[in-house]
């Protein structure tokens, strides 16, 4: 908003701000000092047109020999032309933390409603001894409009010593609105919907695999660090899927997939999984061996255009450490699928030495290929019922990267990040790559 090169002129009208500022106050006048309790916005006729209001709660709490002061926001009210707002806050004289906030909305007319949100928290419940921690997390939100209960969910946990929660639930609106079956242990309540089941975490407590109402499940593979999640899968489990982004890992003790070569020629340069040998072979298979004769497989792909050898995905083996079963072999101008040494399709592409985004979809004995989101060819595979499965090159320079696999009747979805953990590319469930 334009102003006025007079101080004295408010053309457009003006905001005045009060401070705490007084050090001769009282203890908790001296600990506000500095906070901005009132806020006033005139017109250019100098008539007040909103105003937001604010006072403050001190919380003395006493650990070990010290004495600490926390201070709370106790109730704030705003107005603006002509419609009132009040946010009120209660707090537990023990922990300090929210038991109670009321929201009082006005309008033009002073008519009223009310919204009340209620806490109970992880200590109350499941151990009463750790009320010293302030930042227990709530287990139970309770929503009132007018006094009438109109929501309450609840997240519950394993006992007393797990700080992450396993179960939520909504209220049915019938019975108490107070939950009572805290442990996992226990039936779930009559009165109670669920919603969700954390089934597995990973040893940093990240939740690794769900389920939801419908018994749906989802599944998370993180980051070597167990920082960030590379990729997310719908309507899959844990056990399901694989993802790799190669990004801080060096093909051997990778995480989250531990990559197994059959010599060293399989690197990890620039965050890719990188074949350079214009004479030998390798494989890289994760370890464990997973099975898999059916499913999807995904992975962006480049290869030298001059050598005469190949790089791909051999699949539906009977070893993890030999070149068996079908492979996709993508040669230098050529995409060419095998059974063992017997060609069953080929098709002629142009290669650039660029990147491409390959997706193999086997659905019962049926193969599809897709390139950069195109249908290339299907062929019809011979039965069988081996599934192990690994990236192999052969006399050829190529690079594989961004790989995931997992059910036909999955989504997923997979990320990059730099060094900061902040977030790269996005590849979602078409196989298309933002950046």
């Amino acid at each position: 908003m334009p102003g006025s090169s007079n101080s004295d002129a408010r053309p457009f009208g003006y905001v005045v701000n009060h401070f705490y500022n007084d050090p001769s106050s009282s203890s908790l006048g001296q600990r506000l000092i500095g906070l901005n309790y009132d806020t006033r916005t005139y017109s250019s006729t100098q008539e007040e047109v909103a105003s937001t209001s604010s006072n403050y709660y001190s919380f003395t709490k006493t650990l070990n020999e010290f004495k600490l002061h926390y201070i709370r926001l106790n109730e704030t009210k705003t107005s603006s032309y002509g419609l009132e707002n009040t946010i009120k806050r209660d707090y537990d004289s023990t922990t300090g933390q929210v038991t109670e906030e009321t929201v009082t909305n006005y309008n033009s007319k002073g008519e009223s409603e009310t919204i009340k949100t209620q806490y109970k928290y992880w200590w109350e419940a499941y151990n009463t001894n750790r009320s010293r921690n302030l930042l227990t997390m709530p287990i139970q939100t309770k929503r009132l409009v007018d006094g009438t209960v109109q929501g309450v969910s609840v997240s519950t946990f394993s006992g007393s010593s797990n700080l992450y929660p396993d179960r939520t639930f909504t209220w049915k609106g019938t019975g108490s609105s107070n939950f009572s079956s805290w442990l996992s242990s226990t039936a779930q309540p009559s009165d109670w919907l669920f919603q969700s089941d954390v089934t597995l975490r990973d040893n940093k407590g990240n939740a690794t695999e769900s389920k939801d109402a419908d018994d749906l499940y989802q599944a998370v593979i993180y980051d070597e660090k167990s920082l960030q999640p590379i990729a997310t899968f719908s309507n899959a489990r844990l056990s399901e899927v694989k993802a790799d982004n190669f990004e801080s890992n060096d093909l051997q003790e990778g995480y989250p997939i531990y990559w197994v070569k059959s010599n060293g020629i399989w690197v990890n340069k620039e965050n890719t999984a990188v074949f350079n040998s214009t004479s030998g072979s390798s494989h890289i298979f994760p370890s464990p061996p997973p099975s898999r004769t059916t499913g999807i497989f995904e992975f962006r792909a480049k290869r030298s255009s001059t050598l005469p050898g190949w790089i791909g995905l051999n699949f539906r083996k009977y070893s993890p450490d030999q070149l068996s079963g079908l492979s996709l072999r993508l040669k230098a101008n050529t995409v060419a699928l095998y059974n063992g040494g017997t060609l069953l399709k080929s098709m002629a592409v142009t290669n650039d030495e660029g990147w491409n985004y390959y997706r193999v979809l086997i659905e019962g004995n049926e193969f599809t290929l897709y390139i950069d989101g195109i249908k290339r060819f299907s062929q019809n595979l011979p039965s069988t019922a081996y599934g192990y499965w690994s990236f192999y090159g052969t006399q050829m320079n190529g690079a594989i990267d961004d790989f995931r696999t997992y059910p036909t009747d999955a989504l997923a979805e997979s990320f990059g990040y730099d060094k900061y953990g902040n977030r790269t590319k996005t590849i979602d469930a078409s196989g298309f790559t933002q950046y």
